[in-house]
């Protein structure tokens, strides 16, 4: 919700009267060849008791779809510091 609302403050986002579900893409199959989906609950089952350990994420980035930095990653148009 705080996501949100910075979005929202930073007028990125319109206010919202319901829950948004933030998400991240990890498995991103659009490069594949034809669109297929993917099913990933064979190697979720396969790795259930591994322990990939703990990963700080000191910032959110939005990101804009279709626009490129010159690293090749997306363009991000905003950030926002996340606690530690």
């Amino acid at each position: 919700e705080a996501a949100i609302e910075a979005f929202v403050s930073a007028g990125l986002a319109p206010p919202q009267d319901r829950s948004v579900l933030l998400h991240a893409t990890v498995i991103n199959t659009r490069y594949r060849g034809e669109r297929q989906s993917f099913d990933a609950r064979g190697i979720l089952k396969s790795f259930s008791e591994t322990d990939f350990g703990v990963a700080n994420v000191p910032t959110m980035h939005l990101s804009q779809r279709g626009s490129f930095a010159a690293d090749g990653f997306f363009s991000h148009i905003y950030s926002i510091p996340l606690a530690q």
